[in-house]
């Protein structure tokens, strides 16, 4: 055996054992391979144009598929995947937003009952106010009714039935 087989052995071993990025571009060692409108199948080193519109293969030279490239999108697909996009856009700040205020709780309040206890004089801050209010309401409905009587007092003592109030009593 010669030492130029034997180098050219050692070579053609040592270059079978390179590894080979499938991202780097090597000219011609892709195949890509579709089927046309009428079913036939094209294949070519080069994207095809007859597929524009359809799904086609990129094939390593050992017939793998490495990829399957997608026709573009129409019209209706582009605004619907922008839609979807600012839908999930707007998922994500409503959960970074809850993940926020969770994080401001945690911070505030030592334990779980620390909120609770806070929750609860709120609550009866608010159910204050509301009685509060209430009592409000029927002090002036009070207010109205003898306003009322007294509207109806005085027109019962007019010769005319129907005659306005003096102008102090309706702005009262």
């Amino acid at each position: 055996m010669s030492l130029a087989l034997v180098s050219g052995t050692m070579a053609m071993a040592h270059a079978q054992s390179m590894p080979v990025s499938d991202n780097a571009p090597r000219g011609g060692t892709s195949i890509y391979v579709c089927k046309d409108e009428n079913g036939r199948v094209i294949s070519s080193d080069q994207p095809i144009d007859a597929c524009a519109r359809r799904n086609m293969r990129e094939l390593n030279r050992d017939g793998s598929v490495r990829r399957v490239l997608p026709p573009p999108l129409t019209r209706q697909q582009e605004r619907e995947a922008a839609q979807q996009a600012l839908v999930r856009q707007e998922q994500e700040r409503a959960l970074k937003a809850q993940q926020a205020h969770d994080r401001h709780l945690l911070l505030t309040y030592k334990t779980p009952e620390d909120l609770r206890k806070r929750q609860e004089q709120q609550i009866q801050l608010i159910d204050e106010e509301i009685s509060a209010a209430m009592r409000r309401i029927l002090v002036l409905d009070q207010n109205l009714k003898e306003e009322r009587e007294q509207a109806a007092e005085w027109q019962k003592k007019q010769d005319r039935p129907n005659a306005r109030l003096p102008y102090a009593v309706q702005q009262r």
